[in-house]
């Protein structure tokens, strides 16, 4: 991760330990200002840290333990666009401007597991679901038909569209405080993430939740144990990938 970097490791570990101590993350002006570098370094040294958290292994999910899932859109304020932005919005059917992501959280934990999502479709959502749990994992979902096209033995849900939001313990609210993390960290913290790089920013979360119960010390081990052989150059992060 540190390859060919002209920073020094001090600099480094306070971008490190910033990014994982921050509850929502930090923007790259203000890590800029806090190091002494250039907004355009603190943004390039940002994803190389998010790319080295995306190879942290926290282990998979109990498959007895039951798990909630959930997809979001990741994208700018439907109140907040102009008039004549809203109109083309719903000309193209909405949420063109959006990015999908899918959500996985462990009830045993409450470890997660978050990927960008390319579409909608049954096929899509269930090899990434499949991928995370066995058929024989309870899964807790909303009412949306691709869920219940998975083949999940264990399948409970609730139907938003009938204002089922809880009805004992099925429910998703805990993938949902995720997804509302995520929400605060893009208006507070970063105020666009774009679809290229939401990926690093998902496992930049991902990292980050699954180990809030350590220590600072813990996760800088643990993210420099995860560093090795993680290379980004700057011509991979704008041209490629």
């Amino acid at each position: 991760m540190f390859e060919e970097s002209k920073l020094p490791l001090r600099k480094w570990f306070i971008a490190l330990w910033m990014l994982m101590d921050n509850p929502k993350g930090v923007a790259a002006r203000r890590l800029a200002s806090q190091i002494g570098v250039t907004h355009k370094t603190a943004w390039f040294l940002l994803h190389r840290l998010r790319t080295a958290a995306a190879q942290v292994d926290m282990g998979g999910f109990d498959e007895t333990a039951p798990v909630e899932a959930d997809e979001t859109y990741i994208g700018g304020r439907f109140d907040r666009m102009h008039a004549k932005q809203r109109r083309r919005w719903r000309e193209r059917g909405g949420y063109h401007n959006k990015h999908l992501a899918i959500g996985f959280r462990s009830r045993a934990d409450s470890n997660i597991r978050l990927e960008t999502l390319p579409d909608r479709t049954t096929d899509t959502m269930s090899e990434i679901a499949h991928r995370h749990m066995t058929v024989s994992t309870p899964l807790f979902s909303d009412g949306a038909l691709q869920y219940r096209k998975m083949g999940f033995e264990h399948h409970h849900f609730v139907d938003h569209g009938k204002g089922e939001y809880v009805d004992g313990h099925v429910h998703t609210n805990g993938i949902e405080s995720v997804w509302a993390t995520l929400k605060r960290s893009y208006k507070g913290v970063y105020h666009y993430m774009s679809g290229k790089h939401l990926h690093r920013y998902l496992a930049e979360l991902e990292c980050r939740w699954n180990m809030k119960h350590m220590t600072s010390g813990e996760r800088l081990d643990r993210m420099l144990a995860a560093s090795a052989g993680v290379r980004l150059t700057l011509n991979d992060l704008t041209n490629g990938e």
